[in-house]
């Protein structure tokens, strides 16, 4: 899949809102990898998330998608409008050999 972030209309848009949210979010730029999709073990119930999708019905979120997910020292954090974006706490899921990831195209 090719980078892009929900809702924008072009490249540079998609851009611009993808490094707001990682300055916003206080993520350091890592590698350079960008996150298209991960999955993860929360409360024994396995658990995955695409940029684009929206969250499963346990974290609240609706049907707002996630707009993206960055990569922390000890744990991932994936964001929606109002978790992480705009507004609120994303969601953080562990980083640990259960969780695999989804990298967008170079």
């Amino acid at each position: 899949m090719k980078f892009f972030v929900p809702d924008t209309e072009d490249t540079e848009e998609a851009e611009k809102i993808y490094e707001i949210a990682r300055k916003n979010l206080g993520v350091p730029l890592r590698t350079g990898r960008r996150i298209y999709g991960l999955a993860w073990t929360h409360k024994d119930e396995r658990i995955s998330s695409r940029v684009g999708e929206p969250l499963p019905e346990y974290f609240d979120t609706g049907d707002a998608p996630v707009y993206a997910i960055f990569e922390a020292v000890n744990h991932y954090k994936i964001c929606t409008w109002r978790r992480g974006i705009w507004s609120g706490s994303p969601v953080l899921a562990d980083k640990d050999i259960n969780t695999s990831v989804i990298l967008f195209e170079d």
